[in-house]
């Protein structure tokens, strides 16, 4: 039997892998992380719809001057696992608050670059919404997950104030919202 040195070679390699501890790669681990709250109100809401953004894209400083608007956004506020007791009234109204000029309570300021912009919200009839008052109570489903849904939409316009000018750039509000269960 002849033993060429490619042979040796290949079984030194064959044998040193055999031989050599395998190695193990650990990843770092990961993190997830869970929040929540439990309330004493008879119904739940989506994660969803505790802290949305309404994308309301760009509009056009000339359609503003003219006492228009950007198109509206429709968002929700969804409702889920309602349950009642005997005496409830199994009705909800919502609150919208947040910084409005004096005298236009249907009105949210804006902030950023974009000068005299407000925010108007409309309600599922599309009638506006003023600020820092509750909005007629509508009726619940208990235990429904999608009949309990709260519609609304919002746009962006100029200031109604006296002497107000748009000017572009960019621009953000915020509103808080609140439900009373009756």
């Amino acid at each position: 039997m002849k033993i060429t040195l490619n042979k040796i070679l290949t079984i030194i390699s064959v044998t040193s892998v055999l031989a050599s501890p395998m190695t193990h790669a650990e990843a770092e681990p990961g993190k997830i992380h869970f929040e929540g709250a439990v309330t004493a109100t008879p119904c739940g809401i989506v994660p969803e719809s505790l802290n949305q953004v309404v994308q309301l894209g760009q509009v056009s400083k000339a359609n503003l001057l003219q006492g228009g608007a950007s198109e509206r956004q429709d968002f929700e506020i969804r409702l889920v696992n309602c349950t009642f007791g005997p005496n409830d009234n199994k009705t909800v109204s919502i609150t919208f608050s947040g910084d409005t000029p004096m005298g236009f309570a249907n009105e949210l300021k804006t902030r950023g670059d974009s000068g005299n912009t407000v925010i108007k919200l409309y309600d599922h009839d599309e009638n506006p919404v003023n600020f820092d008052q509750a909005l007629e109570a509508v009726d619940l489903v208990e235990g429904s997950n999608e009949q309990n849904i709260l519609h609304f939409s919002a746009e962006v316009a100029m200031s109604k104030q006296d002497g107000a000018t748009v000017t572009e750039g960019d621009f953000d509000a915020t509103s808080t919202f609140t439900l009373a269960y009756n």
